[in-house]
C-alpha cells in the first residue's frame, strides 16, 4: 500500500493541504443520565431524564494535513418516506 501512495504523491505532488482524512462516528441524541445523590431524610428523588429512546446520529469530521478544518456533517436517519416524491420519481 505505501508503495502505491509514494507513487501516486510523486505522480501528482500533492501538498499537505491537498491531503484530508474523514472520520465517521456514532452518538445518539439522548445523553445518559448519572447518578442520583440525596439525603437520608429525603423521600423521593427528582431525576430529569428523558423517557424517549435516543435516535443515533452519524457525525461526519474532516480535516486536512496542515490543519484545516471541514465544518462536521450530521446525517439523521429518515423518520419516514415522503408519499409524494416517491410518486414523483
Amino acid at each position: 500500500m505505501f508503495n502505491n501512495l509514494a507513487d501516486v504523491m510523486d505522480k501528482y505532488k500533492f501538498s499537505a493541504s491537498d491531503i484530508y482524512n474523514t472520520d465517521e462516528t456514532e452518538c445518539t441524541t439522548v445523553p445518559i443520565s448519572a447518578a442520583v445523590v440525596t439525603g437520608k431524610e429525603k423521600k423521593q428523588v427528582d431525576s430529569i431524564t428523558s423517557a424517549e429512546r435516543g435516535e443515533l446520529v452519524t457525525v461526519v469530521d474532516t480535516m486536512s494535513a496542515i490543519g484545516s478544518v471541514v465544518p462536521p456533517l450530521f446525517i439523521f436517519q429518515r423518520a419516514t418516506p415522503c408519499q409524494g416524491l416517491s410518486d414523483s420519481l
